[in-house]
């Protein structure tokens, strides 16, 4: 009765494996444990105006001046985890968009001050995948008509 039971046991233990690691029909086979890879972070700001700050996914950039032909928006900064060969991978970028100054009396004097409240945007950006496993980079471009590009490169 024992073996019998072992032997039940076995059997399904051995169809659940079978069963788990095919592919529905029409879909390829996702890997066991996909794995993530980190990419360094670098931003390129193609509008007139400086970015503070930005964050991909709430993994903070650099402050981005203004890019032009012969220079980059901002420095490299790490970390964004990233998996590569996912379809239509996305991202969220926020990004400081403007701010405004305006004035706030002292509660324990009379001294008036300026306080500065940034203005965020948020997107929600595909991946374009251009490396695969070699990708080294997530780059973030930011265009004047408001439109984010996020790109997974090997070379910045």
């Amino acid at each position: 009765m024992r073996f019998l039971a072992m032997a039940m046991l076995l059997a399904l233990c051995a169809c659940g494996k079978a069963v788990s690691s095919q592919a529905p029909p029409g879909q390829r086979a996702m890997p066991e444990e996909p794995r993530s890879i980190s990419l360094a972070l670098v931003g390129y700001n193609y509008t007139n105006r400086y970015i503070d700050s930005f964050s991909v996914d709430d993994q903070g950039g650099g402050n981005l001046y203004i890019s032009s032909p012969t220079s980059g928006g901002g420095g490299t900064v790490c970390c964004v985890q990233y998996w590569p060969g996912a379809e239509e991978y996305k991202v969220k970028v926020r990004w400081q968009s403007g701010a405004c100054y305006y004035q706030v009396r002292a509660s324990d004097s009379d001294e008036v001050y300026q306080r500065l409240h940034p203005y965020f945007k948020e997107a929600e950006v595909n991946v374009a995948d251009q490396e695969g496993q070699r990708s080294r980079y997530m780059e973030v471009h930011f265009y004047p008509d408001g439109k984010v590009q996020v790109a997974a490169t090997a070379e910045p």
